[in-house]
């Protein structure tokens, strides 16, 4: 058996109405001061309070809310009801639960990508680690780091732009999270792969994507004085229209763009924004649910 105390914890808490702590220091205090606390979970967000793809540039939503849900774990009901004493004054508590010990990391295997047999992006097979196959259109991607699986429809529609394209020379992943979209256009035969992102945890994550895959994709957090025939940037319509400039000046005269995370009020000014860049620009759309991506064929 297994306790847990539900919190509500605002952005800053007050301790015996004295000592106040910033979120993430409560939580560090916690492991100083509650004996036998075996782990927190620093909490969840609802995906509707978020302006979400797969690739944001700011991905701390946790400490930008102004109150997250969390739980503290005790292996023993006792060290909770202690610690439910001492966590009185701070006012977050809400109660302690019991419940049966459960395998998650089997449960969450049965449960992500579709039960472990991949998610279809046709012409694409999105898999886990431990799927066994090895398509040439199969992508393994560790679920496990939060940045990005390709569920998200803003990436499928990335992904599906790609999988029709014709090997090119080199292209450019701009905002690369977690290097699906790299290693799909790795995976089309592009001979040279660029992931650009400033998250240092996502280029790590990266990184061991393209090695599961076995291709061959740099991940680095600056963006090259070099021209490419492909570029695709999964991100939120702010940081397209801020990087409009810049990446059309990298794109090949005859290259072609596909940018995503966009919803329908983001779709005027974005394309307002490119075409204005690209004069003579051929575009199509794809959509799915509320989610947009756009294809953009320059013409030199």
């Amino acid at each position: 058996m297994i306790s847990f105390i539900s919190m509500a914890v605002p952005r800053a808490i007050s301790l015996e109405g004295q000592l106040v702590l910033e979120r993430e220091a409560f939580f560090a205090w916690m492991w100083e001061a509650l004996p036998g606390l075996a782990g927190i979970d620093e909490g969840t967000v609802l995906a509707d309070a978020l302006d979400v793809a797969e690739a944001p540039v700011q991905r701390d939503w946790i400490s930008d809310q102004d109150m997250c849900d969390a739980r503290a774990y005790f292996y023993d009901r006792g060290d909770a009801e202690k610690a439910m004493l001492v966590l009185k004054s701070s006012g977050v508590a809400l109660g302690i639960q019991t419940e049966e010990e459960q395998d998650w990391l089997a449960q969450w295997k049965a449960t992500v990508f579709e039960g472990g047999h991949g998610i279809d992006v046709p012409p694409w097979k999105i898999v886990p680690p431990w799927y066994i196959g090895d398509e040439p259109t199969s992508i393994r991607i560790n679920p496990g780091a939060g940045f990005g699986t390709g569920t998200h429809p803003t990436t499928q529609l990335c992904l599906e732009f790609l999988g029709t394209m014709q090997p090119v020379s080199q292209a450019l992943d701009f905002g690369s999270g977690s290097g699906i979209l790299s290693i799909a256009l790795a995976r089309r035969g592009t001979r040279r792969v660029l992931g650009v992102e400033i998250d240092a945890s996502a280029r790590e994550n990266a990184r061991e994507n393209a090695a599961l895959n076995q291709v061959n994709v740099v991940f680095q957090d600056t963006l090259p004085d070099e021209r490419f025939q492909v570029i695709v940037a999964n991100i939120l319509r702010s940081t397209l229209l801020e990087y409009a400039a810049t990446l059309v000046a990298h794109l090949d005269p005859s290259g072609v763009l596909v940018l995503s995370g966009l919803l329908e009020q983001d779709m005027a000014p974005v394309l307002s924004c490119y075409r204005a860049l690209l004069p003579g620009c051929h575009s199509i759309l794809g959509q799915k649910e509320e989610w947009f991506a756009v294809l953009i064929q320059a013409r030199p």
